[in-house]
C-alpha cells in the first residue's frame, strides 16, 4: 500500500482506484480523508461483495463502488478471467488472457470466465464532472496502457499517477514497460519511484504540468 499522504496536499482529494481488489486501499484512503471523494473499480464479483461489505462496516459513505471493468468502450461487454488463490478470490483477475502469469504464479487459477461491462475513463470523468484527479491508481493486469490510451484527458487532470506495470507477457498481448514508460513520459510524467521486480511492479509518477 503506497501512503497518499506524502503527495496529497488538502484534506479533499478526488481519487480513484481501479483493480480494488479486497479493499484495503479504499478503505485506508477513505478513512484518512473523510472529505475526500473516492471511486472505486473490482469487477469481480466476489472481492466487489467484499468492498461493499467493508465499505458498509466502516461506513465510508464517500466512496462510491462499481461492479465494472475498465477499458476502451463505455456500454461493451467483455469476458473477465476471474482469478482465485486457494479458492479465495485474488486479485489478478483481467481482461486479458494470462500467460506466463501461470507459469510464475502457479498458486493462482483462472477457473472462471464471467461477463462485466466496460468503463472508459474519460466518459467516466465527464459524466461524474470530474475536473482534476489527485491520485490515480490503476491495478489492470496487463490492460493499464490500453485503458489510458482510450481516455487521453484523463492524464491532463491526474496529478499523481500509480500503476502496476509488466516487465513480460503475463497476459496475452500485454503492453511490457519499456513502451508503456515512453507513452508516460510522453504526456507530461516524470517518474517518482518505481517499485519493479523481475517480471512486474509499480511506478509511481506526477504530472509535471499540475
Amino acid at each position: 500500500m503506497i501512503e497518499i499522504a506524502e503527495f496529497i496536499t488538502h484534506d479533499a482529494p478526488v481519487v480513484i482506484e481501479a483493480g480494488t481488489g479486497n479493499g484495503e486501499d479504499i478503505i485506508h484512503y477513505s478513512g484518512m480523508y473523510p472529505k475526500g471523494t473516492f471511486y472505486a473499480f473490482e469487477p469481480n464479483l466476489r472481492q466487489y461483495k467484499i468492498v461493499q461489505g467493508l465499505l458498509n462496516t466502516y461506513n465510508r459513505t464517500n466512496v462510491e463502488l462499481f461492479a465494472n471493468a475498465l477499458g476502451e468502450k463505455t456500454g461493451d461487454i467483455l469476458k473477465l478471467h476471474v482469478s482465485d488463490r486457494f479458492n479465495e478470490p485474488w486479485g489478478s483477475s483481467s481482461l486479458l488472457k494470462p500467460k506466463e502469469h501461470l507459469k510464475h504464479h502457479p498458486q493462482i487459477t483462472f477457473n472462471e470466465v464471467i461477463d462485466v461491462k466496460i468503463v472508459n475513463l474519460d466518459d467516466f470523468i465527464k459524466k461524474k464532472n470530474i475536473s482534476m484527479i489527485d491520485y490515480l491508481e490503476l491495478d489492470l493486469q496487463g490492460m493499464e496502457p490500453a485503458v489510458l490510451k482510450a481516455a487521453p484527458n484523463i492524464l491532463k487532470i491526474t496529478k499523481n499517477l500509480y500503476t502496476e506495470i509488466n516487465l513480460i507477457e503475463q497476459y496475452e498481448n500485454n503492453i511490457l514497460y519499456p513502451e508503456y514508460k515512453k507513452y508516460l513520459l510522453g504526456a507530461g510524467f516524470k517518474i517518482i519511484r518505481e517499485e519493479i521486480n523481475e517480471n512486474d511492479g509499480n511506478v509511481l509518477l506526477k504530472n509535471k504540468n499540475l
